[in-house]
């Protein structure tokens, strides 16, 4: 589990669609891991600004 959240932390700020990333949490939690969704979300706050921002603007919908 700790590699797939590295990875997705680490790539994420490269990607120009992150629907990819929704369809893994989608079929985490639909496994009912929801551990793994927690991880990620940490995982992310605690990256460096760069990939917060990258998240942040992949998900603004306005």
């Amino acid at each position: 589990m700790a590699d797939e959240i590295h990875k997705i932390v680490t790539t994420l700020p490269d990607l120009k669609d992150v629907t990819g990333v929704w369809a893994v949490a989608e079929r985490r939690l639909a496994q009912g891991d929801g551990v793994f969704l927690a991880d990620l979300g940490v995982a992310l706050a605690v990256a460096p600004d760069r990939r917060r921002m990258a998240v942040l603007a992949a998900t603004d919908t306005d």
